[in-house]
């Protein structure tokens, strides 16, 4: 098991994961890197599309929706720089009402407003459009799964 950010290959630990989102209840194994602590999968399935359906949620996402009003636009762009940058008081706020965990998770990795950010999976982006919202600049996404560019 080598390590697909660092190449690290020691004392990685090893994990059997099943799929539960849709009940087919497939194992998968995965592994964390003893060095730079990443968690990834071992070996990705052929096909991937048994577990990404037409269906699927962050394919049936529209984004530019979801920014079309300028006081919720507001709150979402405070509450991303809060989950992402752990500062702001009303960016808390907004973020105590409506968690991200997904954008919260950032925080851990200590990115800034100029990290560059590839959202590996990304279906329509709704994630990488709330970053953008919050200022930052160096934001791509790639989904096998996705018929047009956005």
């Amino acid at each position: 098991m080598i390590c697909k950010i660092c190449g690290h290959s020691k004392d990685n630990v090893a994990f059997e994961v099943r799929e539960m989102l849709f009940g087919l209840r497939d194992t998968f194994p995965y592994f964390q890197c003893s060095r730079c602590g990443c968690l990834q999968i071992s070996e990705q399935p052929t096909d991937m599309s048994r577990y990404y359906p037409q269906h699927y949620y962050s394919l049936a996402q529209y984004p530019p929706a979801h920014f079309r009003k300028p006081f919720v636009n507001l709150a979402k762009r405070l509450r991303c720089r809060y989950a992402v940058l752990d500062r702001g008081l009303l960016g808390r706020f907004f973020y105590n009402r409506s968690p991200n965990s997904q954008l919260r998770s950032l925080s851990y990795a200590r990115v800034s407003i100029n990290s560059s950010i590839l959202d590996v999976g990304s279906g329509t982006g709704i994630t990488l459009y709330e970053l953008r919202n919050a200022g930052f600049k160096n934001v791509r996404g790639l989904d096998p799964y996705i018929e047009h560019d956005i």
